[in-house]
């Protein structure tokens, strides 16, 4: 009975939920912090630069993937079948893996093609940064799909657990072969690892019914084409450092700006508490809808706060 009501007490409160996801998140942005510290010491300062490159590449590339979970966690919060549900977020995951590796496909035919007529630098490095870029897919759509089932801590876990497979291949690898592409590599098989291991979970759970959700890019533009400016300014320092800077000067840019960029990376996923619950058409119209929002907003501006204190008074450390 207890766990009942610990269980119910979770889910109902913003503060709770919202507090027990940023302790689990939180160690999983250590380990990302982590792999980008033994990165700088297990490559040069041209190579490392190219490293977080790479890496802002592929965080570019999956910003329409959060946007369809966006839309598919919406989709699933007004349905009240659990049996319609749950083959809802297992086709969603279906079409996210169909369409992607047809896309992963074409997109190495086509830089194998160019390479062919033209010389291009870093060929191999560009042909592994394809595929993380559909395995960072794989695993936001696994992340939607726990958020629309409702099942935040699981989410969290998830999370911690996908950033520390992250941070350990990437450092074996990186140590290993001791180059970008190498370390990119490691980046990709934590991405599959984790989708596979926590795939088996979700689909254990089996499920009936006729899915009808689909991704309908065009009635997503907009929202796509605003998602994806907002996050191409959260990185327009870093794009521009790579044309403006030399090598040593991007890698020393690139590393400062881990920490404050994470310290905004960490604030993102507190909105996954909140959006399942105001996702529900029917919650805007209930007097709690402001209560939840100012709540979640109360939990960001506290950790933001609390973020940029630790930056300013222990600068010296970082």
């Amino acid at each position: 009975m207890n766990k009942i009501r610990l269980k119910n007490k979770l889910n109902e409160s913003v503060v709770r939920r919202g507090l027990f996801f940023i302790a689990m998140v939180f160690f999983g942005f250590i380990f990302n912090y982590l792999l980008h510290y033994f990165a700088s010491g297990a490559l040069n300062l041209h190579e490392f630069g190219i490293f977080y490159e790479s890496i802002v590449i592929v965080n570019l590339a999956t910003v329409p993937a959060i946007v369809f979970g966006m839309y598919f966690t919406r989709y699933v919060a007004n349905i009240k079948d659990k049996e319609k549900a749950s083959a809802e977020i297992i086709n969603y995951i279906s079409i996210i893996k169909r369409k992607g590796i047809k896309v992963l496909l074409v997109l190495i035919l086509v830089i194998i093609s160019i390479s062919i007529f033209i010389k291009i630098k870093a060929l191999l490095l560009y042909l592994i940064i394809v595929p993380v870029i559909y395995g960072s897919y794989l695993k936001e759509a696994l992340i939607s799909a726990f958020e629309a089932a409702n099942k935040m801590v699981f989410t969290g876990v998830f999370i911690m657990s996908m950033l520390f497979l992250r941070f350990l291949f990437g450092v074996s690898f990186l140590i290993i072969g001791g180059t970008v592409w190498f370390g990119m590599l490691g980046i990709m098989v934590s991405y599959y690892l984790t989708f596979f291991i926590f795939y088996r979970y979700l689909a254990a759970d089996g499920f009936s019914g006729a899915p009808n959700f689909k991704i309908e890019l065009w009635n997503m533009k907009s929202f796509i084409l605003s998602f994806s400016v907002v996050s191409l300014i959260m990185y327009l320092d870093i794009v521009l450092a790579y044309f403006v800077l030399d090598a040593a000067e991007l890698s020393m840019y690139a590393s400062s700006s881990v920490l404050p960029k994470g310290l905004l990376l960490f604030t993102l996923p507190l909105t996954k508490v909140i959006y399942p619950m105001i996702a529900s058409n029917n919650l805007p119209h209930t007097k709690n809808y402001w209560s939840i929002v100012l709540k979640m907003l109360g939990i960001m501006l506290f950790v933001s706060i609390s973020g940029t204190a630790v930056l300013i008074f222990f600068s010296e450390l970082f």
